[in-house]
């Protein structure tokens, strides 16, 4: 930690004290001989990662010293997703081209594809997310952020190559790094379906698959108009969401990813953005909240949480600064329009706390809708996901797993999409008042590259408010189309404090007009001109109107938790008035917010404790002042929530069940009556009398339907009754005929089993038990214990007439079991070929596979391989009689071999079949190079061919190529030599190619591949070594094979200088200066391909 401190302070040239007479200070010193492309740095106000360099400094360079992305103030305790429904893999929500939401179950998808890769492995190739159900982590290449996704909502990901651990891919603009067991190579012909985009009726819509061994698409999400070079009629496909290549140019589109370019994009030059999936929420829609009101009315079904919900989104937007149409589409998204479980039992839109492990029992509950809005955009918008100081901040809009709050919000890449495609559902049909109306600029557009600061004012010296995430594509808006002082206006992501010199985490209240900042120029490129799009719609005059009180629903006194509704009593013209409902109790001691300001006269109250309380009404028009009023009530200290049973109905006749009273808060001396009901009280009874037992066990002896009542009563006399409807039914059922899915039953031949049932009911709650048996059980097994399920997978391991055992049980405990007799056969098989996994001839020691291949049901033949040469003077069992159709072979001399195998069947009957095979002397091993560690160019690598029964006549070549031959070059021809020296010129995938001539003059080849990366000179590091000397050590990363290194000291600006140390090997160097004062040391590193680099330390000598 002191170290990386000491770093950071060298880099901004900070002393840092006397340590045994020197003083370091860093800087950079560019050589007189180094190319901008082989020695650059950052532009001028980013902050720059240690050790990285992007392009040649401007003058008076300003270097930042923070490394990280961002500097958050808040602990980043869960790295879990605050969104959808992702574990739970029976929910995934898929949104169509219409915005409609549909929750599906992937669980019984078969979403792995039977791969033909070795076949086609030079086909393009995607990656199957699908073969890790729920959710994948990965670290994210170029930051090395860990990210998570779920391939449950986007199955594909563009393939960008393995290392053998670990394969990389992009989805959702993010290139990440998973362990290989992870996921599936899929090559992209072998895919029934792969993500694309498609233009229809002017509108560019992304068709995602959730399944890529399936042929359907789980969501068509709207993406706007589409932009003039796209074609209707032509698919396209990306994972960037920002270029766009054909189907011809898909393996150029994975190379471009590799390369970090989009040469071949049909808009290599012109990337698209999804205005409302890269509008920053710092924005405001021109929508009222009565126009919002009456479009999402439109939209949502009667029932729906959402209805009436458009003047609180766009409160919370004014107070809080986030955009109310966002707002609503990020609802709509997480909530299926208001419709999904957590929406309806917890008042939740948002799946907030809905975290991955556990959804539905996490989420947030809401005592309403509006509490549930206010917290979302002043907490979980306004003071964490756009505040830049909180770890969930990636940026101020919704993007997708490359950068936005798609990241750390949710593991559905196409989260951002969505609820992007929401908000175009609502704009395009409401005369597009919102689209276009910002100026929006983008950092990085490919690759993360870039953390820059953002300042107070509009030149370097003023003070940094905050900084860019690293990520690439962070969007902002531009709020000067002009350029002043080479920086751009832009509305400020945090809350600024009231001098606007810092970010304000203890507040969610945003100001459009004061919290602006300003960033660099030459960091955005600004990818949509805004118009400023439609205006808001005005309110009318206010008119005369009374407020008369509060009407109740339910007599005071009732239970906590008892939802109650408050109506606003109003006379005269109601129009767009405004409600505030609040409640107080102990003179204001306690009290809290019912409802906020809306147009909704109504709201319901749920207390959670008791006591005497005072309900306020405010009413007010427009700007005007508010006119009161308030109502006492009384709340009990108990609550009764609901009655509930241990079984769910309906039920047989002759069940017990059992009722209990569901009862909270201070329960002591409560009690409780059980009753039951039905046809309107022409038969009732009591289950229970009154007593302190709050359950109670009821076990009906007619059929029909029930209601069940339970009175709870307090020592005040207060009583609650509430009611449980439930049928209980007389129902008879016989198993029936058992069906079996063949004719034919075979041996190791899979069959399915399904036990019929005669009954005067459906869906009976029976469990079932398979079992077979064959001479009278002298030989039986348990095919399944008891299940749910009718029907069961069976593989028979017998021949002959066995019996189908199948037990049924009812939910009484009654049994009845069915009998059925089947004969099993033995399977029909023939002999195909026995195949070698690798061709004749090979060489001593080679692990050969021989693999016997056959037709037909080949269940309980058992294999036994055999060589032999010279017509069996020499002979041995590779391996004897098994089941296994494979054996692997090792020869360990050279000759002519005959491979016989016997194949025996279940009767005893042997077949016999023979190969011959050749083993040469001598075989090539493999191919090492040395160091076997990351190479870099300039890296002398020492390559060495490791040929086993070599001769002096054994000849070697050595060729180096990289990009599938694309560019190569021989190492050394055809010659004696078994080892050579090369040094890389270049970065890239290489791969050493190796051909052996032997005497016979037969050639073997063999392959060595690894990535060729860049040196990177760190720094310079001079401790003490006596007491008159220093040492100076150059530290570099990479492969230093074949350096060498030059020292020199110079004071006083070269007026005085001199060479400790001329070019040579040595990484280190001794200096004993003899005079004190402020010195430069300058070390020159020279590569093996003399390539040049300077760097320089200033020390001080006392």
């Amino acid at each position: 930690m002191k170290k990386r401190l000491l770093a950071l302070l060298l880099i901004l040239g900070i002393t840092v004290g006397n340590t045994q007479g020197i003083t370091v200070v860093a800087s950079g010193l560019e050589h007189e001989n180094i190319s901008k492309e082989t020695s650059v740095n950052p532009k001028e106000d980013m902050s720059v990662e240690e050790g990285v360099t992007e392009e040649v400094p401007k003058e008076n360079e300003e270097v930042e010293t923070e490394i990280s992305e961002a500097t958050p103030t808040e602990d980043s305790a869960s790295t879990e997703n605050q969104g959808e429904y992702v574990v739970d893999e029976q929910n995934i929500n898929v949104v169509d081209k219409d915005g409609n939401v549909t929750f599906i179950d992937v669980t019984k998808d078969d979403a792995i594809v039977p791969s033909m890769l070795a076949e086609r492995e030079l086909e393009p190739q995607i990656v199957n997310l699908r073969q890790t159900s729920g959710v994948l982590n990965y670290n994210e290449v170029g930051t090395g952020a860990a990210g998570y996704v779920a391939g449950a909502y986007g199955a594909d990901a563009a393939f960008l190559g393995t290392d053998g651990e670990n394969v990389k891919f992009m989805i959702g603009g993010v290139v990440g790094e998973v362990a290989n067991s992870k996921v599936q190579i899929v090559s992209k012909s072998d895919a029934k379906s792969v993500s694309y985009y498609a233009v229809s009726s002017g509108r560019l819509y992304h068709y995602i698959t959730t399944n890529v061994n399936s042929t359907s698409y789980g969501s068509t999400l709207d993406n706007g108009p589409a932009p003039s070079y796209l074609k209707s009629g032509v698919k396209y496909y990306g994972y960037d969401g920002h270029y766009f290549y054909t189907e011809s140019n898909f393996e150029e589109m994975l190379g471009d990813y590799n390369k970090n370019v989009r040469t071949h994009a049909v808009n290599a030059n012109n990337p698209y953005y999804n205005y409302f999936q890269y509008l920053p929420l710092r924005s405001q829609s021109n929508y009222s909240g009565s126009v919002l009101n009456s479009i999402i009315n439109k939209r949502v079904a009667s029932d729906s949480k959402m209805k009436d919900t458009g003047v609180e989104f766009t409160e919370d937007q004014n107070l809080y600064g986030v955009n109310a149409l966002l707002m609503v589409g990020i609802a709509a998204n997480e909530s299926g329009w208001g419709s999904s479980n957590i929406a309806k039992t917890k008042n939740n839109l948002f799946g907030l706390n809905a975290v991955d492990s556990s959804p539905g029992q996490s989420a947030n509950y809401f005592a309403s809708i509006e509490q549930c809005i206010t917290e979302f955009a002043e907490k979980w918008m306004s003071k964490e996901y756009l505040n830049p100081k909180n770890w969930k901040y990636y940026g101020a809009f919704l993007g997708n797993k490359g950068s936005g709050m798609n990241i750390k919000y949710a593991s559905d890449p196409y989260w951002g999409e969505k609820a992007a495609s929401m908000a175009w559902n609502l704009d395009k049909g409401n005369g597009n008042k919102d689209f276009n109306k910002y100026t929006l600029g983008i950092k990085d557009p490919i690759v993360p590259n870039n953390t820059v600061n953002i300042r107070k004012d509009s030149n370097t010296s003023s003070t940094v408010l905050f900084k860019t995430p690293k990520q690439s594509n962070c969007a902002y808006i531009i709020l000067n189309k002009t350029a002043v002082n080479k920086f751009y206006k832009i509305q400020s992501d945090g809350v600024l404090n009231s001098g606007r010199t810092a970010i304000n985490t203890g507040s969610g209240i945003y100001d459009f007009k004061n919290m602006y900042a300003y960033i660099s120029a030459d960091y955005l490129r600004i990818v949509n001109n805004g118009t400023g799009g439609g205006t808001t719609d005005p309110l009318p005059e206010p008119d005369n109107w009374k407020v008369n009180g509060i009407k109740i629903n339910m007599t005071s006194p009732q239970p906590v938790d008892t939802a109650i509704t408050l109506t606003a009593d109003v006379s005269g013209n109601t129009s767009n008035l405004q409600y505030k409902f609040v409640w107080m109790k102990d003179n204001w001691k306690e009290w809290g917010v019912i409802q906020n300001f809306s147009g909704k006269n109504t709201a319901v109250w749920k207390a959670t404790s008791g006591g005497n309380y005072t309900i306020f009404l405010d009413v007010k028009k427009g700007n005007g002042s508010a006119k009161t009023v308030n109502k006492t009530y009384q709340i009990l200290n108990w609550g009764y929530t609901s009655v509930t049973t241990n079984v769910a109905s309906p039920q047989t006749l002759g069940k017990s069940i059992a009722v209990s009273a569901n009862v909270k808060g201070a329960t002591s001396g409560l009690k409780y009556k059980f009753v039951w009901e039905k046809d309107n009280w022409k038969e009732w009874g009591v289950i229970q009398a009154l007593s302190t037992k709050n359950s109670a066990v009821w076990k009906p002896t007619k059929v029909g339907n029930y209601v069940l009542h339970v009175d709870v009563r307090d020592t005040s006399g207060h009583t609650i009754t509430m009611t449980k409807k439930f049928n209980v039914e007389n129902v008879s059922w016989n198993p029936g005929e058992l069906e079996i899915s063949s004719k034919e039953i075979e041996i190791g031949k899979e069959v399915t089993l399904k036990q019929t049932i005669k009954s005067s009911a459906d869906n009976l709650p029976l469990q079932y038990k398979f079992v077979w048996e064959k001479d009278n059980w002298k030989e039986w097994g348990v095919i399944r214990e008891f299940s749910s399920k009718n029907s069961v997978k069976w593989i028979p391991t017998v021949m002959g007439k066995c019996t189908v055992h199948v037990d049924v049980k009812d939910d009484t405990g009654k049994v009845v079991t069915k009998k059925s007799m089947v004969d099993i056969q033995k399977g029909t098989w023939k002999y195909v070929e026995i195949k070698p996994n690798k061709k004749s001839p090979q060489y001593i020691n080679d692990r050969i596979k021989l693999e016997v291949l056959t037709d037909g049901n080949a269940y309980g033949v058992q294999y036994k391989f055999v060589w032999q040469k010279n017509n069996w003077k020499e002979w041995g069992v590779i391996r004897n009689f098994s089941p296994e159709n494979s054996a692997t072979w090792i020869p360990k001399e050279s000759g002519n071999y005959t491979i016989i195998v016997d194949m025996k069947d279940l009767d005893g009957k042997v077949l016999t079949k023979e190969i011959s095979y050749e083993i040469g002397k001598s075989y090539f091993e493999s191919v090492q190079i040395t160091p076997d560690t990351a190479q870099n160019v300039g890296g002398k690598i020492h390559i060495k061919a490791d040929y086993k029964g070599a001769t002096a006549k054994t000849q070697y070549k050595f060729v180096w190529q990289k990009d599938d031959w694309k560019e190569w070059g021989v190492i050394s021809p055809m010659s004696n030599k078994n080892s050579v020296d090369w040094v890389p010129k270049s970065i890239g995938n290489y791969t050493i190619c190796v051909d052996v001539k032997n005497d016979e003059g037969k050639i073997q080849t063999k392959t060595k591949s690894f990535p060729v990366g860049g040196w990177i000179y760190k720094d310079i590091e001079i401790s003490k070594k006596t007491n008159t000397s220093y040492l100076i050590q150059p530290k570099i990363q990479g492969n230093t094979s074949g350096f060498t290194y030059k020292y020199v000291w110079q004071k006083n600006n070269w007026k005085e200088w001199g060479i400790i140390k001329n070019f040579s090997s040595d990484d280190s160097a001794e200096w004993k200066p003899k005079t004190s004062g402020n010195y430069t040391i300058c070390v020159d590193v020279k590569d093996a391909n003399g390539k040049v680099i300077t760097t320089q330390k200033q020390c001080q000598i006392k």
